[in-house]
């Protein structure tokens, strides 16, 4: 699902000044067709080359920068926007943030929208999403059908809050009535999933048709999907193959990936590998996963050519980090497990099923259960998962017993060396949830409190006693010493040095046990 709406294919030397010269005159209508305009890979490679469509650039950006000067509000967006993108001017977020700030007092919907978007991507300074909720909702208020959706997304993914179906559904429809052709796209594929309610395929493919009418590519997608799976009708391969390709002409590296599938596969034609291979890298220029996965598969296996496993893991491990899909792990964990462009690395291949298993793939977790350790794999195994151990992330039985069984004593050791393990929060987790991992581990692979062994005994005093001794030698200049050159220093960085006293110290003070006997703050 996209951020913005898809444009029809369009004459750009001619469409852009046009909208231009509405935004400038105050009509913003147009705007999101002409920000998907200049974020399209394929418009961005023809500006590097065409003088025509530079000129239409540099017309734009001298435009701006006199209506600017003449106090025209409607240009400080717009100029914002070719910063932001990197069209006309070289990319440069400050400057863009610069631009959105002069407007936003001004009461322009899409200065808050834009800067809200940053917030929300960590572009020009870190993810802040509360903020990107205030300048949505601010601009929400003044009907901006952009920022309902933006919105409406977090409500759906629980981002920012927890998920609440409801209210982006709300917020959903209100777009749609303002003609937001990808909210129509996602309050369809909600009905399509049953996501806020039961499924209702008529009323998504309603929704997709409008979209799709108003030139969407994503509503063109998944539209072409449901036919060449026979979602709401009948199997459909040929008005699947039409629809792809008419995304396709707008750049959706989705339409890309499914069409290059259909070419794979044989399905609406005959098998036709090189097409599909051309599609697929297209999509993998556009940064599409799943191409990557399965332009991964086609070297893996030799499929019209040789064998290459080296390109199949680069593009496996590319996909992996672009999209976390579990089938993506599980298909570079079997060529670590039977040794395909390498050695045979069985902890590696252990480490991507689990990541598999953790979204449920049951590939994976078959490969788990029947994983035989010994004492040389369970130890090379933690070398590789020690910090995912650390911080909660869930494993399966086998491997965490197989874990006690033979490193045990490594860990407790490592735990002791380790910064949080003073840290109050993290211990009380240790203490109170039977499902933390190294929990599982200290007590002997058993769901009881980890607290009762000796190990975790063990562990608390070396605790306290390390905990201790910090806190003796940071009393010296704080509680004794009240005008001491620690006690002048900037709250900010007596916070930053107390950390290395107390590690996890923002969550133990959430947790109540920050230690108010060094009166430090």
């Amino acid at each position: 699902m996209t951020y913005i709406e898809s444009s029809r294919l369009i004459n750009e030397d001619r469409f852009i000044p046009e909208v231009v010269q509405e935004i400038l005159a105050g009509n913003t209508r147009r705007l999101p067709l002409l920000i998907d305009k200049l974020n399209l890979p394929a418009f961005k490679k023809r500006l590097e080359t065409d003088s025509a469509l530079q000129q239409v650039i540099a017309k734009v950006c001298a435009d701006c920068e006199q209506q600017i000067k003449d106090g025209n509000s409607f240009a400080l967006v717009l100029q914002a926007r070719l910063y932001y993108f990197g069209v006309g001017y070289p990319l440069d977020y400050q400057k863009t943030i610069y631009l959105y700030e002069r407007a936003i007092p001004l009461g322009h919907s899409e200065a808050m929208f834009g800067r809200a978007v940053m917030h929300y991507l960590g572009r020009g300074g870190p993810v802040n999403l509360p903020e990107a909720i205030r300048l949505y909702e601010q601009a929400i208020q003044l009907g901006n059908s952009s920022a309902m959706f933006n919105r409406a997304l977090m409500h759906e993914r629980g981002q920012g809050g927890p998920v609440n179906y409801p209210e982006a559904i709300r917020l959903y429809e209100q777009a749609i009535q303002l003609g937001h052709s990808s909210a129509m796209t996602n309050r369809a594929f909600m009905h399509e999933r049953g996501q806020g309610g039961p499924v209702n395929l008529p009323e998504a493919i309603r929704l997709y048709k409008q979209a799709i009418q108003l030139g969407n590519s994503e509503a063109m997608y998944y539209r072409a999907l449901m036919h060449e799976n026979g979602q709401g009708g009948p199997v459909n391969l040929s008005e699947a193959i039409r629809l792809y390709e008419q995304a396709i002409q707008l750049g959706n590296s989705n339409a890309m990936n499914g069409r290059a599938l259909m070419h794979e596969q044989g399905q609406g034609g005959p098998v036709n590998l090189p097409e599909a291979i051309y599609l697929y890298e297209q999509a993998i220029q556009l940064g599409n996963s799943y191409a990557m996965n399965n332009r991964a598969n086609l070297y893996r296996f030799g499929q019209d050519g040789p064998v290459n496993y080296p390109e199949a893991i680069r593009l496996y491990e590319q996909a992996i980090q672009l999209g976390e899909h579990s089938g993506f792990m599980v298909n570079r964990a079997t060529m670590h497990q039977n040794g395909q462009g390498g050695p045979v690395n069985l902890p590696e291949a252990i480490r991507l099923y689990e990541c598999a298993a953790r979204q449920g793939n049951s590939y994976a977790l078959d490969h788990l259960k029947k994983t035989t350790f010994n004492e040389n794999l369970a130890k090379q195994l933690l070398e590789i998962i020690w910090r995912d151990l650390v911080v909660g992330q869930s494993f399966t039985t086998r491997t965490l017993s197989a874990l006690s069984q033979y490193c045990k004593s490594e860990i407790i050791n490592r735990l002791k060396e380790e910064p949080l393990s003073t840290s109050l929060t993290f211990l009380k987790q240790l203490k109170t949830n039977p499902n933390h991992p190294l929990a599982f581990i200290l007590n002997d692979g058993q769901l009881t409190q980890a607290h009762q062994t000796d190990e975790f005994k063990s562990l608390m005093a070396q605790a306290k006693t390390t905990l201790d001794t910090r806190i003796t030698f940071f009393n010296q200049g704080t509680k004794q010493e009240t005008n001491s050159g620690f006690n002048r220093l900037p709250l900010e960085l007596k916070m930053t040095l107390f950390s290395f006293v107390q590690p996890n110290l923002d969550a133990d003070k959430q947790e109540n046990f920050f230690l108010p006997k060094l009166n430090l703050f």
